[in-house]
């Protein structure tokens, strides 16, 4: 299955690494006082924070930022790319290779169907 990568560039499904978009996956895991919506590879996360819209891609730089509600969207490792809403909360970017490399924690996540 072929999507379109945030670069604009199609990409097969794929792991890891492609070569053809240059876009490495890491760590994600979504979690609410519920248990975890999402824990898994990613190539991409987009959420809103207080200064605007971020883009979350593999090697970012460590940061932690409040998220404001707002709809979502997520491009898992395989290419299969998900919405959601969050109800606002905290957003983490650890430093690259430790897990989960990126943390969303909210009170409330709903996925798309």
């Amino acid at each position: 299955m072929n999507s379109i990568m945030p670069n604009g560039i199609k990409s097969p499904a794929h792991n890891v690494y492609c070569s053809r978009c240059s876009m490495k996956d890491y760590t994600l895991k979504i979690s609410t006082p519920d248990g975890d919506a999402f824990s898994g590879s990613a190539l991409s996360l987009s959420v809103r924070g207080t200064e605007g819209e971020l883009g979350i891609l593999a090697g970012h730089a460590p940061f932690v930022t409040a998220v404001v509600p707002c709809r979502c969207r997520l491009t898992e490792a395989d290419g299969t790319e998900r919405s959601f809403s969050c109800g606002g909360g905290l957003l983490c970017v650890a430093p690259s290779g430790q897990s989960p490399e990126v943390s969303l924690l909210s009170s409330r996540i709903s996925f798309e169907s």
